[in-house]
C-alpha cells in the first residue's frame, strides 16, 4: 500500500476494498500512522489490510485467511560473506523492517534481540 496524488492505493488495497464490496459495504479508505491503526483496528473500527498476524495480535484482533504473501529477503555486500542457518544469526546485525511487522514465531521470539531499523 503507499500513496498515489495524496490517495491510499496498492494491490492489498484493491483486494480489501473488493471484499469489502462483496459483503454489501462501502468502505471509506484512509491513510493514518501505524500506531493509530492498528488501535483502531483493536477498538473495532476499522481494519489493517496489510497486518501481519502474530499470536499477541490474534488476542484482540480477528484475522482472515492470508490475502497475499510476501517474500522475506536478507541483503548483503557482495564481497561480504554473510553465514545464515537461522533467524538467530541476524541478532548481531541490524535489520531494515517495516514498522509492527511479525514474520512467524520463531522471528518474534528473537525480535527482542534484534536491532531494528523501522
Amino acid at each position: 500500500m503507499f500513496l498515489k496524488d495524496g490517495k491510499p492505493t496498492g494491490y492489498i488495497l484493491e483486494i480489501a476494498v473488493e471484499a469489502m464490496h462483496r459483503a454489501g459495504y462501502e468502505p471509506d479508505v484512509q491513510s493514518m500512522p501505524w500506531a493509530r491503526a492498528l488501535k483502531n483496528a483493536q477498538a473495532g473500527a476499522g481494519i489493517v489490510p496489510s497486518l501481519s498476524f502474530s499470536e499477541e495480535r490474534a488476542k484482540t484482533l480477528l484475522f482472515s485467511g492470508p490475502m497475499c504473501t510476501e517474500s522475506v529477503v536478507l541483503v548483503t555486500r557482495a564481497d561480504h560473506d554473510f553465514p545464515f542457518n537461522s533467524v538467530k544469526d541476524l541478532s548481531a546485525h541490524v535489520l531494515g523492517n517495516s514498522i509492527g511487522s511479525h514474520y512467524g514465531p520463531e522471528y518474534d521470539a528473537a525480535l527482542p534481540s534484534f536491532k531494528i531499523n523501522e
